[in-house]
């Protein structure tokens, strides 16, 4: 009898759960259709095991960041950490939106934090006041405040009263940002998969990538690079060691985040253009060396057309400096041109096949592209990156509708711009 009567009470329970979830569904469909499409996308590219330990990963997250904020850990002020995604690009897009928030909204009040992912956010933040945390030593209950950023600010949780009363300046913020998110719920939900509309939104505002997470205009920020980044290694040492003079070399760089995409990437040129390119550079400009560089052997091309191979042989400090007094750099979109408009090292040449110039490109940049498709395909689909969206294969139309003859005609207008 008394089992009976335990279970009777038992699947009471699950029906009154169920029947909640239910309502929740219902009432959020959206929501709950693209964090199943999320869901069934990564299970089958990862794998169940993977995908059961995010998933469980996720939960136990969710509810430590549910229990009450530790107010001891800083007496006075607000702690703020600001979870920073993505790739080494991202991250130098990132310190430039956080060095307009700090000016505008970021007070004595105010302690922050940022959390990273990837070591490369070291070479970025390294050398400044900010504190850095790895993200397997943070502990969110440990702040009162917490924003994630990749391409846009997302406020995770806030202890409202007490930013409320410690800093009214970080608090109009938080409140603007927290209406934001509103609107944007859907896409902040389905991340990375509609990063191509908030792209759009951005275009349509007349923003580009660099001013992405400048919500509602707050930071008036511009295209214009503003953070000042840290080099942690002596200039003119560094030329010297590898031979270089200043403004006396062009740079060639092939390449992309392992992440997106294997052994291809719809955004690089083929490797035969590539390497047909470094030896017309070599015999159109004998005045300059041609520097091939890169972290990944398997993505660079032939190096037997360039003056100097430095593949694999850099570090970030390095290559900051050679982008920095480069007469141009050759590269596809990607980080590496963030990172050379982030040091003010002047004009690169840069080849747009799956991303909007209008978004990506710098106005003091010879951006290429070809009108083979009338609209880029950034995050279309999950694998846009692995496979060409209008022909289901691996290659690049787009890409390669650029010939030598486009490049070597922008590189020479660099140059004469001197």
């Amino acid at each position: 009898m008394l089992w009976e009567c335990s279970m009777f009470y038992l699947c009471l329970f699950l029906v009154i759960c169920c029947s909640v979830e239910l309502y929740v569904l219902v009432k959020d469909a959206g929501k709950f259709a693209s964090l199943y499409h999320l869901f069934r996308d990564v299970m089958q590219e990862k794998g169940f095991v993977h995908t059961m330990r995010k998933t469980l990963s996720f939960v136990t997250s969710f509810f430590l960041r549910k229990m009450p904020v530790r107010k001891n850990r800083h007496q006075n002020g607000v702690s703020l950490a600001i979870v920073i995604q993505g790739g080494y690009g991202d991250y130098l897009l990132i310190a430039n939106w956080f060095s307009y928030l700090r000016e505008r909204y970021i007070d004595e009040n105010v302690i922050v934090t940022i959390v990273y992912h990837k070591s490369s956010a070291l070479s970025v933040f390294h050398g400044t006041d900010i504190k850095l945390v790895d993200v397997n030593s943070y502990r969110s209950q440990m702040y009162s405040v917490e924003i994630q950023i990749c391409t846009f600010p997302i406020l995770s949780f806030s202890d409202d009263g007490l930013v409320k009363k410690e800093s009214p300046k970080l608090w109009n913020y938080i409140e603007l940002l927290r209406a934001f998110n509103r609107e944007v719920q859907f896409e902040k939900d389905s991340r990375p998969r509609l990063d191509s509309l908030m792209s759009a939104r951005s275009i349509i505002q007349g923003k580009k990538r660099i001013q992405e997470p400048d919500f509602y205009n707050l930071l008036e920020m511009t295209e214009d690079y503003k953070y000042d980044l840290p080099v942690m290694e002596n200039e003119a040492a560094c030329l010297e060691s590898f031979g270089v003079k200043k403004k006396c070399y062009i740079l060639v760089h092939r390449g992309w985040d392992d992440s997106n995409g294997g052994d291809f990437n719809v955004k690089a040129w083929s490797l035969v253009s590539c390497g047909d390119m470094l030896r017309r550079l070599k015999e159109k400009f004998p005045g300059y060396k041609i520097v091939l560089f890169g972290s990944s052997v398997r993505q660079a091309p032939p190096s037997d057309g360039c003056d100097l191979n430095l593949i694999g042989k850099t570090d970030l400090e390095q290559v900051k400096v050679l982008l920095k007094y480069s007469v141009c750099l050759v590269d596809n979109e990607g980080g590496m041109v963030h990172l050379r408009h982030a040091v003010h090292g002047g004009a690169s040449v840069v080849l747009f096949g799956a991303t909007s110039p209008d978004f990506f490109g710098y106005s003091e940049n010879i951006n290429i592209h070809k009108n083979v498709c009338r609209q880029w395909c950034e995050w279309i689909s999950a694998d846009w990156a692995k496979k060409c969206i209008r022909t289901g294969r691996s290659c690049s139309p787009c890409m390669d509708a650029i010939t030598t003859d486009d490049v070597i005609e922008a590189v020479e207008k660099v140059i004469n711009s001197y």
